[in-house]
């Protein structure tokens, strides 16, 4: 799989010869997009890409406030009907990052991810500690208040997530939210953790042997959070994943021990098979 992500990858002018020459390798292309050009590239997303992620903040006015865009969610709204409409079966995931602005909106939030056509609608906790997608610093605490939650508002989310559980029960069972209970219940724990009031969330990642992120400037890092590797300027991608600085790196890496990792909001997770290993 190639996810497409950003920034805003609808805004390349060579996104979709990159995506005819994707197709040569025969891999599944995901695209992850804010959803505002959605609708003026509709049949070039649904000719190319296998999956389609949008962001989505809250209901219509909270979405906009959050994204300080006019129209936002009505834009994004309108695109994912433009994709239906015309490839009905591709898979469009809404996600959600909570903060501060909208974790009481949860359940509207569930709510409004079915009404405008949504698939799969996911949460995760904003981020607010990384250097991840070309941060240049990591935010001033005064940032990081404005975005994260207090202690007293951790534990109202804590029972938001309880009662979002018991009313949307058959949602997470079937798939529509995508996150198990156990899962959500990670979201308040995380902000807690941040408050010292609690450990972070154990997390099982093993991103860096299975995934690689190619950035704009075609740096490769072994995740969307940990430093650089290498460069595909000048070797090729197998060349940079297998050099040995990117050996060392995943040699001395510990999911659970390292500071980043363990501040991770969205790790991944791929079961080994027995056809392939990696080190």
């Amino acid at each position: 799989m190639v996810t497409l992500t950003g920034g805003e990858a609808l805004m390349s002018p060579n996104i979709w010869a990159f995506c005819r020459l994707l197709r040569q390798l025969d891999v599944v292309i995901s695209l992850m997009s804010t959803g505002l050009l959605l609708r003026r590239c509709a049949h070039d997303v649904v000719r190319w890409c296998d999956a389609v992620t949008v962001s989505i903040d809250g209901p219509g006015e909270l979405h906009n406030a959050i994204r300080r865009v006019p129209r936002g969610f009505e834009r994004m709204a309108d695109g994912v009907a433009a994709i239906k409409a015309l490839r009905p079966s591709l898979l469009v995931v809404g996600r959600c990052v909570v903060q501060r602005a909208n974790y009481r909106a949860l359940a509207e939030i569930v709510d409004t991810a079915r009404r405008i056509g949504l698939d799969v609608i996911s949460f995760l906790p904003a981020d607010v500690s990384s250097e991840g997608f070309n941060r240049p610093s990591p935010w001033s605490q005064q940032r990081i208040s404005e975005i994260a939650l207090t202690s007293g508002e951790t534990a109202d989310l804590a029972q938001i997530i309880e009662d979002l559980i018991g009313r949307y029960e058959a949602e997470l069972s079937n798939g529509f939210v995508h996150e198990s209970a156990a899962a959500l219940r990670r979201i308040p724990r995380y902000f807690a953790a941040l408050n010292g009031d609690a450990a972070f969330p154990e997390v099982k990642c093993n991103a860096p042997w299975v995934s690689a992120v190619i950035e704009a400037d075609l740096t490769v890092r072994p995740c969307y959070f940990l430093p650089a590797i290498g460069s595909i300027k000048e070797q090729s991608l197998s060349a940079v994943l297998n050099s040995e600085r990117a050996l060392m790196v995943r040699q001395g890496l510990s999911a659970e021990g390292h500071s980043v990792c363990r501040r991770c909001v969205c790790p991944l997770y791929i079961p080994s098979t027995a056809s392939g290993q990696v080190r």
